[in-house]
């Protein structure tokens, strides 16, 4: 049953949301304070408020910076509110998140193919993103956009195997869980409570998505991804689906990036213009058609479309 935004139990969702976004808030303060007391013990950095404040101090220490982004990112601010907002409101979060669910291998195939055909598809918003002028304080977006690439750069300085198995847990399959415990496993199953229903759900929790990344120039890739993530989610019943498509999604950026720091490949994966955009639109068609069949095995119609 969807609750009217004025219904008290449509209501008590919105406030439920908005406990969470406080826990996001309180749990990343906690892991921020944890990171400057130990920082000095198993980096040795002396000033740990200047290194977490001061981006070219990270970029000399790489392995504090990824400790630093897997403690307050992936844990901090998805993973520990989310735990912690369910022991508050006394959800099975095995249930509730659709963890108890094996859908059948056909869905988990689906679910992959359709990722690829995201992942190629949103090369041309990323595009459009880039084609966006920005004047005066706007331009700090893309500053902030290029601070990230040179601490990703930081990130890959080293082309151990160690360091690409350190890679693919922190930028790979943490994001993928924490991500979709917070996103699709809670503020879409929340939100999916209201007249808004599953749509505006998924739209709305792509978007917040999107947002949080703070990545002006994919901020539609991002969004567009956010979307077929929840559709995934939505259609198979369980977040696993999602997390696995959404951890090698991940793990082909991280794998591409290692190969191209490591001269392996002469094109970086994740640049805008590392595809042709004549593939884009097709890939948009496919994966559109992807979505429609799962919707078909599903059962679901989320918006009264007639099959």
């Amino acid at each position: 049953m969807e609750y009217s935004l004025r219904d008290r139990k449509g209501l008590n969702s919105f406030i439920m949301l908005a406990v969470l976004f406080v826990l996001m808030v309180v749990c990343l303060i906690i892991s921020e304070t944890f990171v400057k007391f130990t920082l000095p013990l198993f980096f040795g950095i002396g000033d740990a408020d200047s290194f977490i404040k001061t981006a070219s101090e990270q970029l000399k220490n790489p392995l504090a910076l990824i400790y630093l982004q897997a403690m307050c990112s992936s844990i901090g601010f998805f993973l520990l509110p989310v735990l912690v907002y369910h022991s508050i409101f006394r959800y099975d979060i095995t249930a509730s998140m659709g963890m108890r669910t094996v859908p059948a291998a056909k869905y988990w195939l689906i679910a992959i193919g359709i990722m690829v055909m995201a992942a190629v598809f949103t090369q041309w918003l990323v595009q459009i993103n880039t084609a966006i002028p920005l004047s005066g304080d706007w331009t700090q977006l893309r500053t902030m956009e290029q601070q990230v690439d040179k601490m990703v750069e930081a990130f890959f300085s080293e082309t151990s195997m160690k360091r690409l198995l350190l890679l693919t847990l922190v930028m790979a399959l943490l994001p993928a869980v924490a991500e979709e415990f917070c996103f699709r496993g809670t503020i879409q199953n929340t939100l999916s409570q209201t007249n808004l229903g599953p749509i505006g759900a998924i739209v709305i929790t792509g978007f917040t998505f999107s947002l949080v990344h703070f990545e002006f120039d994919n901020f539609l890739a991002i969004w567009c991804m956010g979307i077929v993530l929840g559709f995934i989610y939505y259609y198979s019943g369980s977040i696993w689906v999602s997390i696995v498509v959404h951890f090698l999604n991940n793990f082909i950026v991280v794998i591409g990036k290692y190969a191209y720091m490591k001269g392996l490949i002469h094109s970086d994966l994740a640049s805008s213009d590392a595809l042709p955009l004549y593939l884009t639109l097709p890939a948009g068609a496919v994966m559109i058609g992807g979505l429609i069949l799962m919707r078909k095995w599903s059962g679901k119609n989320p918006a009264g479309i007639i099959n």
